[in-house]
């Protein structure tokens, strides 16, 4: 099973097994229920969205027709998930709206914390960090118990880490991943491997190089286990082992890595990840100074691919550090515009801290003194902004080490 199907699946066909239960009439119309979804499973395995969304039509039309709540409410919330995955926010929140008061109904508790949790996970898309926080910790909140299923507890733990590690509180994104690995099934090895992953990337927000490296490894570990076909999650998690490598200057191993992403590529091409695989290999060739071997990082070919404007960002400022080195002008001016204009959809501090220092020196170098001395505060605010994100995740770790330390004494003193 693909991952994407993997995750859609994890949030909408938990509803099936409560929806056959809510009948007010004497006709068997289960096959035609098993019929529906099972079309729309297919259109999603085939990520072919538009034909779901049509299918998914055809799902509330039945509800109406059989006088099927809870279907509908069913259909709502698929509708939302696909329109999220089209990136239709708005769309997306109004289908999770209308799923939620269905649900609300019926005191659907565990559905309606899946779903609470999907419509925080939309405001945040949608940069609304503040109400995103509002409905994770009072609407999503109100509904958990010690009834609730797992699945949901483990999707509203992971919007939990997100949301803290998007504002950089990588304390609070670490201890909720630990509780989402904690509810974990020992033989899940997908969802085990997930966290893991997860927990790297943040470790690796933080400069904690040798503890991201160690949960790249176990991620991949549970990978290899899993009978899921995980070619795009290995790749993913490959790119971040090659990534954290690269700030510690193991080259060859870099280089390894490189190698074995472009190995799976070759089974069917992501762009996403093609991109960052170029990406990683400009700035391994940069720092080996083999500036022969740099690709060439063609922007003008790739804008039309779907390429998450994190990976974009990346790829245009790798290009702005070549343009201000060979002092190439024309081209910087073209990239920092580019740059400006995704800046506002970028939470990663470190590129944007990149960003705004070379901003800097183009603007000096181009002598415009105010811009560059603008950009030189948002270079120093970011910075601090850093240093304060850090200095948290130290305190929370000294803290961390402190109570295992504690811990050890304790069960010592019991010998």
């Amino acid at each position: 099973m693909k991952p994407i199907l993997l995750y859609i699946c994890s949030l909408l066909f938990p509803y099936i097994c409560t929806i056959s239960a809510q009948h007010n009439n004497d006709i068997d119309t289960s096959s035609v229920k098993k019929r529906l979804t099972y079309q729309l499973h297919e259109s999603l395995n085939q990520t072919n969205f538009e034909n779901a969304l049509k299918i998914t039509d055809s799902l509330v039309e039945y509800g109406i027709q059989n006088n099927d709540s809870l279907f509908i409410g069913y259909a709502y919330s698929a509708k939302a998930t696909i329109y999220r995955f089209k990136q239709d926010l708005s769309t997306a929140k109004m289908h999770l709206k209308k799923s939620i008061k269905i649900y609300k109904k019926y005191r659907r508790y565990s559905h309606l914390v899946e779903l609470n949790t999907q419509l925080a996970n939309t405001l945040r898309a949608e940069g609304k960090l503040d109400s995103c926080f509002y409905v994770l910790n009072t609407k999503t909140q109100q509904y958990i118990s010690d009834s609730t299923s797992k699945s949901s507890l483990r999707y509203f733990y992971n919007a939990k880490e997100v949301a803290y590690s998007n504002i950089g509180r990588i304390d609070s994104a670490v201890y909720y991943i630990f509780k989402r690995i904690a509810i974990v099934d020992t033989n899940d090895y997908y969802r085990l491997g997930t966290p893991h992953s997860t927990l790297a990337r943040n470790f690796y927000k933080v400069n904690d190089l040798q503890k991201a490296l160690i949960h790249t490894d176990k991620a991949l570990d549970y990978f290899a286990k899993t009978s899921y076909n995980v070619d795009r999650t290995i790749c993913q998690t490959y790119i971040l082992k090659a990534s954290i490598l690269l700030k510690l200057k193991r080259y060859k191993e870099v280089a390894s890595y490189i190698s074995k992403t472009q190995g799976l590529l070759k089974k069917k091409d992501v762009p996403r990840y093609r991109i960052q695989i170029e990406i990683l290999s400009a700035k391994l060739y940069w720092e080996t100074k083999q500036f022969e071997k740099i690709p060439s990082l063609n922007t003008n070919q790739i804008e039309n691919e779907e390429i998450p404007n994190h990976t974009l960002f990346d790829l245009y400022l790798t290009k702005l550090t070549q343009d201000i080195t060979f002092k190439n002008w024309k081209e910087a001016d073209i990239h920092l515009k580019k740059l400006n204009i995704l800046i506002a959809t970028i939470s990663d501090l470190h590129l944007k801290q990149s960003f705004y220092k070379l901003s800097s020196i183009y603007w000096v170098e181009t002598r415009d003194f105010k811009k560059g001395y603008e950009a030189q505060h948002k270079y120093l605010e970011t910075k601090e902004k850093i240093t304060t994100q850090q200095q948290t995740y130290m305190a929370y770790d000294l803290d961390q080490k402190y109570q295992v330390t504690k811990k050890i004494k304790k069960s010592y003193s019991r010998i």
